[in-house]
């Protein structure tokens, strides 16, 4: 393979991997996690699921973290806002990729 082929290849790859760095759900998924990250380093979780009711009472399971958001501050407010977005922006994008099949035709 010649020097120039090399060179060719090498900023191929170098684009085709920033694009894939710099995608729309690449970015969504950088900031879920950022957000956990954030969310985890500012509140304390174990206690948040040491005080929390047992799971399967959907009311009591409602009741109690709409409390706790409600009743925060209003960074860890903005950040689980964030989160949760950014979480139903990716549930978008899934339906949407289950609606089309490999040749990007409309599923019937």
């Amino acid at each position: 393979m010649s020097a120039i082929s090399k060179n060719v290849t090498r900023k191929t790859r170098i684009i085709f991997a920033a694009r894939l760095l710099t995608d729309r759900r690449a970015a969504e998924i950088y900031i879920f996690a950022i957000g956990w990250i954030i969310l985890s380093y500012i509140v304390s979780l174990p206690h948040v699921f040491a005080n929390m009711p047992a799971f399967g009472n959907f009311i009591g399971d409602f009741q109690f973290f709409s409390y706790a958001i409600i009743h925060t501050n209003l960074f860890v407010q903005s950040t689980i806002a964030v989160i949760a977005i950014v979480f139903v922006f990716g549930v978008v994008d899934i339906f949407r990729s289950f609606k089309f099949n490999r040749l990007g035709q409309v599923s019937a």
